[in-house]
Protein backbone atom coordinates (compact mmCIF):
# COMPACT_ATOMS: atom_id res chain seq x y z
CA UNK A 1 0.00 0.00 0.00
CA UNK A 2 1.09 3.30 -0.26
CA UNK A 3 1.28 6.44 1.66
CA UNK A 4 -2.00 7.85 0.55
CA UNK A 5 -3.59 5.36 0.86
CA UNK A 6 -3.02 4.42 4.04
CA UNK A 7 -3.43 7.95 5.09
CA UNK A 8 -6.62 8.16 3.26
CA UNK A 9 -8.08 4.59 4.98
CA UNK A 10 -7.02 6.05 8.21
CA UNK A 11 -8.73 9.03 7.76
CA UNK A 12 -11.86 7.47 6.93
CA UNK A 13 -11.53 5.74 10.32
CA UNK A 14 -11.26 8.56 12.31
CA UNK A 15 -14.38 10.17 10.42
CA UNK A 16 -16.42 7.30 11.10
CA UNK A 17 -15.51 6.90 14.30
CA UNK A 18 -16.21 10.67 14.98
CA UNK A 19 -19.74 9.93 13.31
CA UNK A 20 -20.73 7.35 15.54
CA UNK A 21 -20.19 8.57 19.00
CA UNK A 22 -22.22 11.73 19.05
CA UNK A 23 -25.09 9.30 18.45
CA UNK A 24 -24.11 6.38 21.04
CA UNK A 25 -23.94 9.45 23.31
CA UNK A 26 -27.87 10.60 22.54
CA UNK A 27 -29.15 7.62 22.74
CA UNK A 28 -27.29 6.01 25.93
CA UNK A 29 -29.92 6.06 28.71
CA UNK A 30 -29.23 8.73 30.85
CA UNK A 31 -27.03 8.26 34.06
CA UNK A 32 -29.28 7.97 37.65
CA UNK A 33 -28.97 11.65 39.34
CA UNK A 34 -28.16 11.41 43.54
CA UNK A 35 -30.95 12.55 45.39
CA UNK A 36 -30.68 15.33 48.06
CA UNK A 37 -30.11 13.00 50.72
CA UNK A 38 -27.20 10.93 49.77
CA UNK A 39 -25.49 14.60 48.53
CA UNK A 40 -26.28 15.74 52.20
CA UNK A 41 -24.49 12.50 53.98
CA UNK A 42 -21.75 12.61 51.70
CA UNK A 43 -21.10 16.33 52.67
CA UNK A 44 -19.86 17.05 56.69
CA UNK A 45 -19.83 20.08 58.39
CA UNK A 46 -16.53 20.37 61.21
CA UNK A 47 -16.24 22.89 64.19
CA UNK A 48 -13.03 24.80 65.38
CA UNK A 49 -12.30 26.64 68.34
CA UNK A 50 -10.87 30.10 67.68
CA UNK A 51 -9.67 32.78 69.50
CA UNK A 52 -12.49 35.23 68.90
CA UNK A 53 -10.16 38.29 66.78
CA UNK A 54 -12.83 40.94 67.89
CA UNK A 55 -12.71 40.71 71.41
CA UNK A 56 -11.40 38.24 74.65
CA UNK A 57 -12.20 34.56 74.73
CA UNK A 58 -13.23 32.16 72.24
CA UNK A 59 -16.00 31.28 69.65
CA UNK A 60 -16.93 28.20 67.61
CA UNK A 61 -16.75 28.40 63.59
CA UNK A 62 -17.33 26.17 60.67
CA UNK A 63 -14.19 27.13 58.77
CA UNK A 64 -10.73 26.12 59.51
CA UNK A 65 -9.27 29.77 61.48
CA UNK A 66 -5.37 30.76 60.86
CA UNK A 67 -2.96 28.78 62.89
CA UNK A 68 -2.82 32.31 64.98
CA UNK A 69 -6.54 31.65 65.99
CA UNK A 70 -7.01 28.35 66.24
CA UNK A 71 -7.41 26.57 69.47
CA UNK A 72 -6.04 23.42 69.88
CA UNK A 73 -5.09 21.13 66.82
CA UNK A 74 -7.84 19.64 65.73
CA UNK A 75 -11.48 20.08 64.20
CA UNK A 76 -14.81 18.79 65.99
CA UNK A 77 -17.12 16.57 64.63
CA UNK A 78 -20.04 18.40 66.84
CA UNK A 79 -21.04 21.52 67.72
CA UNK A 80 -21.32 20.43 71.31
CA UNK A 81 -17.45 18.75 71.40
CA UNK A 82 -16.39 22.03 70.30
CA UNK A 83 -18.28 23.69 73.16
CA UNK A 84 -16.98 21.32 75.70
CA UNK A 85 -13.40 21.81 74.73
CA UNK A 86 -13.76 25.47 74.49
CA UNK A 87 -15.34 24.91 77.85
CA UNK A 88 -11.97 23.54 79.26
CA UNK A 89 -9.62 25.12 77.43
CA UNK A 90 -7.48 27.68 79.78
CA UNK A 91 -6.79 30.48 76.66
CA UNK A 92 -10.46 31.21 75.93
CA UNK A 93 -11.42 32.13 79.52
Amino acid sequence: MTTNKILSLGLGLVMAVAAVLPAAAATAPAKATSTASSTAKMHHTYFYVSHNPKGKGCVIVNHRPSKKLMVGKYYYSTHKAAAAEMKANKACH
